[in-house]
């Protein structure tokens, strides 16, 4: 045998094309896409705007989980959401860390609310109710202040001692409120 082995299934070479094997041509792309591969495709520019937020957004989680300074946390999770809104509002730049922004600056107030509730010890089970409190006068005798003595209407007079569960609070002023309608 001599030349190249051939397949018998094959087909014979067109006269103007040589016998080695066909080049390779790629379907044109879809419209929209580059045409030569060597062109490089539209960079959209970063959104730094978004950058700034993000970060920020971070700050403020940290700066609401520290006691002291909790306030100025939710301050810059208010500013990080309000950058983050404008960020992905841009026209013509990258939204996906704006809108990582507005998530980090939620997500930032929900922990910053539990940090609040852990620290201080607030929750709405926390609330005093008419049972709880304990006036006792000068006078003698200590009655509730849901009692006849001292209530709403008729509340304990200046000198008289206020018992709050561990507190104990003197009443020195009494200011009139409006009847509530």
């Amino acid at each position: 045998m001599s030349g190249p082995h051939r397949s018998p299934w094959a087909r014979p070479p067109a006269h103007d094309q040589h016998a080695g094997p066909a080049p390779h041509r790629h379907p044109a792309p879809p419209q929209g896409w580059p045409q030569n591969a060597t062109e490089p495709a539209p960079v959209t520019p970063r959104n730094t705007l978004g950058m700034v937020a993000l970060w920020l957004a971070g700050l403020g989680i940290l700066l609401a989980c520290v006691p002291g300074i909790m306030p100025l946390g939710w301050v810059v999770l208010l500013i990080a959401f309000v950058l983050s809104l404008v960020a992905v509002t841009s026209t013509r730049k990258r939204t996906g860390v704006a809108i990582a922004g507005i998530g980090a600056s939620l997500g930032g107030v929900l922990v910053a609310a539990i940090a609040f509730v852990v620290a201080t010890g607030v929750s709405p089970t926390s609330v005093l109710t008419d049972d709880e409190v304990v006036a006792s006068g000068e006078a003698g005798g200590s009655t509730t202040a849901g009692g006849a003595a001292e209530s709403r209407e008729d509340p304990a007079v200046p000198g008289e001692t206020v018992t709050v569960g561990d507190w104990e609070i003197v009443v020195n002023s009494f200011t009139a409120m409006p009847p509530s309608r």
